[in-house]
């Protein structure tokens, strides 16, 4: 699995609930863009601040298992390939 640094990833969703797709690509991947949500490094402060692109992970992270219904289980799957992500979901 390759690794994807917090700094240069962009986390894409399409769909909701247990079917959705959640994959996190590098930036500038043009595959992100064929999901329906996507936030990251695409973003200006993302790549500027580090503190903030902490607080948008987890903003990002609530909104896709509340607002999007994905079981966190998938996103701690998909989260993977982020260094900084691991252990987010352990027991």
């Amino acid at each position: 699995m390759e690794k994807i640094e917090l700094a240069d990833a962009v986390i894409a969703v399409t769909g909701t609930g247990p079917n959705a797709s959640v994959r996190v690509f590098r930036h500038l991947d043009r595959r992100a863009n064929l999901y329906d949500y996507h936030w990251g490094a695409c973003e200006s402060i993302w790549q500027h601040d580090p503190t903030a692109r902490f607080r948008m992970l987890f903003e990002v992270v609530m909104f896709i298992m509340r607002q999007l219904g994905v079981p966190p289980e998938r996103v701690a799957q998909a989260l993977r390939p982020i260094p900084e992500c691991e252990g987010l979901f352990q027991d």
